[in-house]
């Protein structure tokens, strides 16, 4: 019996993990593609890959970031902003005025031309090296359809083994039966 529920219990466990893993990527996936959001934020929390080496040596090529919304920010933050080219770019404040902020990547020479505080998409709270090339290829939509496909032909695979199996039990119960009925 106990087996029967660790069985159970973890059927159930891997369905909860590929179901919030789906919906998570279809959230990034229609964020993305349907509204146009370049970093899409869940709960004041978002996550982007880097693609340039501007932050070296704080930040590098293909590292993951975790971005959080913040109320304030300071000289020194790293920040995930739109730029004025409507680009995703993550760069360290080197100045705040009363109206805009002033960026730079620390790679680079020149500081980047100012944005305003609406443009911030908030500040790198984590960084995660090298994970950006599984971010990529999870959040790529390929890998969607295959998980969804993979999930789909694993639940319908365990039905049927299921079904199967009790299949087989009522058989030998009714052959059982059938050889009790012969023998009266």
């Amino acid at each position: 019996m106990m087996k029967k529920i660790l069985k159970y219990t973890a059927k159930l466990f891997g369905f909860l993990i590929a179901s919030i893993m789906i919906g998570y990527c279809v959230f990034m996936m229609n964020s993305r593609l349907l509204l146009h959001e370049q970093l899409p934020m869940l709960a004041g929390y978002g996550n982007a890959v880097v693609l340039s080496g501007s932050m070296k040596p704080a930040i590098s090529v293909n590292d993951w970031l975790i971005i959080h919304e913040q109320e304030n920010y300071e000289v020194g933050d790293i920040i995930t902003f739109i730029d004025n080219d409507n680009m995703l770019v993550t760069h360290r404040i080197i100045r705040i005025t009363d109206d805009e902020i002033i960026t730079q990547g620390d790679a680079n020479n020149i500081r980047d031309k100012a944005i305003s505080i609406e443009q911030v998409k908030g500040k790198v709270i984590k960084i995660f090296p090298k994970v950006g090339y599984v971010i990529s290829f999870v959040q790529n939509p390929f890998f969607i359809v295959t998980i969804i496909v993979l999930v789909f032909v694993l639940m319908e695979h365990s039905y049927s083994k299921e079904k199967n199996k009790k299949s087989e039990n009522l058989e030998a119960l009714k052959a059982e039966i059938e050889k009790l009925k012969s023998e009266q």
